[in-house]
């Protein structure tokens, strides 16, 4: 109940004393109460902002440039306030402007677990930058409204010595049911006095001066005991137990404490505290994919201010490790020169801008990854990478970004071959035929996407059959050359080899799993994914939907033969494996003609009203077995769980491959056969 207990929160209200003559009008006093409200103040354009270097090298607004990342920039923290915060019915006095871990959007409400995040991931200060950056009213309505709650309710105001919550000036974590009933502290990870800093900077307001203050005073030299020369020399094993993010943190905010008033107190606290701990590698430390560069901006306000080239150090051998982040990455471009860091990280950052649902009057407009706090941190990183994307003479591109074949969920394990009603192909996740080529032995291997779930499955490999495609639905055993099943610790990849295949026969490699975890393509010769219109179900054939996973980029043509008109279906599903709420996202999508004009694109959400979406592609038929010109279009989309993809009309089967070449050889392979589906009563 100690914990429960409110000691050290506080109100704070700007009240408005005006005196004026008896007969002032009272529109007049209506005017000068709104523009109380308001709150108005002064401010330098965007663009003069960020090229001050006050917050480090960032872009001002530039719609021009990305006006997809800008567009997600410019409505995610506002949607959140209007579809989250304020149309929610959880929200109270003590509680108003707080953010969450996780939000369920089939129920409208947060997840219990870590259901106060405060400012967490330096959620306050990123609010604020953006606002820096863009001048948006909308930007400067939320800043205050959680930068309120964060130095009312989130920071301890007050203390009588019995540390019931520590300190006055000490913040808390996000482990109690109350924003104020877990752990708290001055020096940890979650705190955030650079977002108070930033405020008073750019509006003026003392009380979060007085707040900043009041942490330094039990935060500066000497509070936090600092790493020792004992830790020169300590292997890299010697590290695994070791967590960077509290001291990170704490250089990170002292430092900008330090550049915003230039106390020599402040010099003290951040010199002790980076005399060794800039020795550590932190490629060897625990969790050491996000500890080590916790808050994102303490390695650029740290070399910044005193070009330690430790710092450069420490970041080029945590990248080498194989660890990479946006933030990081623009970092060591502008240190080091080299473009390849921006390069490695951008088709990430692009898919990213475009999980975004933008449906202006609807609750969940400007719903993207950011509704959880942790994902927030995208939010601050972008205008970041943007400035060194323009510094590098790069815009915004998808790039190179490994992909999985969408596939549809099925029981497994099985010892038996798949069986193969519905034209002959297999009811297996995902089907995949691989053409041979002389003199050219069928290479497998299977490479799991994590952390997407459990990658849980198993694949097969099977002979050329005289079908599929067959005329008729009926049961055929092809040769199985080989199968296994695979599990979360399993050492990817898995591999198999036909030294001799038979040349020019399409062998098939097929997945069964709940959804297909396994990147593309999974052979070494050309191959291409058959997504099937159909599948067959107790007697009778029914229509088949095929799931993807994070990014799908793929050329895609209708097996023959079709009709003068494929139509797909493309929806949003119900987050991880259809059956969790709080990890559905939207889902962008662009089809694109194969010399890259976009036929369409859009968003779809399965809590908006936009929840699935149907293109009709044009594709000139001729008489089963006359030549005709390949249909290809190229397919794009991005989201974590989604989109569930259906061949509605015109075509028996949808081919996708990663290559046109690949695509275009399996496609003049593959017989020409048509069928009479088994309709259900």
């Amino acid at each position: 109940m100690n914990s429960a207990n409110g000691q050290g929160l506080a109100i704070s209200n700007e009240l408005l004393l005006s005196f004026h003559p008896t007969d002032t009008k009272l529109d007049r006093i209506q005017a000068q109460v709104a523009l109380f409200r308001e709150d108005p103040h002064a401010l330098a354009s965007p663009e003069w902002n960020a090229a001050s270097g006050a917050l480090g090298q960032l872009a001002s607004v530039d719609r021009q440039f990305d006006p997809t990342g800008e567009r997600a920039l410019e409505i995610a923290l506002p949607g959140y306030l209007h579809g989250i915060v304020e149309q929610g019915d959880e929200y109270g006095m003590w509680v108003y402007g707080n953010i969450h871990d996780n939000w369920d959007p089939s129920h409208g409400r947060a997840l219990i677990h870590r259901v106060w995040s405060a400012s967490h991931y330096q959620n306050v200060w990123g609010d604020w930058m953006l606002y820096f950056r863009s001048g948006d009213p909308a930007h400067l309505r939320w800043a205050r409204v959680h930068s309120d709650h964060h130095m009312d309710i989130d920071t301890n105001n007050f203390d009588d010595g019995t540390a019931l919550h520590g300190r006055a000036g000490y913040m808390y974590h996000v482990k109690g049911f109350v924003p104020w009933g877990g752990d708290s502290g001055f020096f940890e990870h979650w705190i955030n006095p650079a977002a108070f800093m930033l405020r008073y900077y750019l509006t003026g307001d003392r009380r979060a001066f007085d707040v900043a203050k009041t942490w330094f005073a039990i935060a500066g030299p000497g509070a936090a005991q600092p790493l020792g020369s004992d830790v020169l020399g300590v292997p890299c094993s010697g590290w695994r137990n070791s967590f960077a993010r509290d001291r990170v943190t704490y250089l990170g905010e002292m430092v900008d404490y330090y550049t915003a008033i230039w106390d020599p107190h402040a010099l003290m606290a951040f010199a002790d505290e980076s005399r060794y701990l800039l020795d550590v590698p932190f490629e060897c430390t625990g969790s050491a994919g996000d500890h080590p560069i916790w808050t994102r901006q303490w390695f650029s306000r740290y070399y910044e201010l005193t070009h330690d080239p430790r710092t450069v150090t420490r970041l080029v051998n945590w990248s080498s490790a194989g660890f990479k982040d946006v933030t990081v990455s623009a970092f060591l471009y502008r240190t080091t020169g080299n473009i390849e860091y921006l390069r490695r990280v951008l088709p990430d950052f692009y898919d990213n801008a475009h999980i975004l649902y933008d449906s202006p009057g609807e609750r969940y407009h400007g719903y993207g990854q950011w509704v959880s706090a942790l994902s927030q941190v995208w939010l601050q990183q972008a205008p970041y990478f943007l400035h060194a994307l323009k510094s590098a003479g790069l815009r915004p591109a998808p790039g190179e970004k490994r992909v999985t074949y969408p596939g549809s969920a099925v029981n497994f394990p099985t010892t038996d071959t798949p069986s193969s009603p519905s034209r002959g192909w297999s009811d297996s996740s995902t089907v995949v035929v691989a053409l041979t080529h002389p003199n050219l032995s069928l290479d497998v291997s299977m490479d799991a996407l994590r952390p997407f779930g459990d990658p849980r499955g198993q694949f097969f490999v099977l002979t050329p059959p005289p079908f599929p495609p067959a005329a008729g639905t009926g049961f055929a055993f092809p040769t199985k050359l080989f199968d296994q099943e695979y599990f979360s610790n399993s050492v990817f990849p898995l591999s198999f080899q036909l030294t001799t295949p038979t040349p020019h026969s399409l062998y098939r490699v097929e997945v069964r799993a709940e959804i297909p975890r396994i990147f593309a393509p999974y052979t070494n010769v050309p191959e291409a994914a058959v997504l099937r219109q159909r599948w067959f179900r107790n007697g009778c054939e029914v229509q088949m939907g095929s799931t993807g996973l994070d990014r799908q980029l793929f050329f895609f043509s209708p097996t023959r033969p079709h009709s003068d008109t494929v139509t797909l279906r493309l929806g949003a599903i119900n987050g991880a494996d259809n059956r969790y709420a709080p990890s559905a996202m939207p889902v962008y999508y662009r089809v694109e003609a194969i010399t890259g004009q976009t036929i369409q694109e859009g968003t779809v959400f399965l809590y908006g009203n936009r929840k699935s979406v149907e293109i009709a592609l044009p594709a000139p038929a001729q008489p089963l077995g006359t030549p005709e010109p390949q249909p290809v279009w190229r397919f794009y989309s991005t989201t974590t769980y989604g989109p569930k993809i259906e061949v509605i009309d015109g075509a028996e089967e949808v081919l996708f491959s990663t290559k046109s070449g690949d695509l275009r050889e399996v496609w003049n392979a593959l017989p020409q056969v048509a069928t009479n589906p088994i309709v259900c009563p």
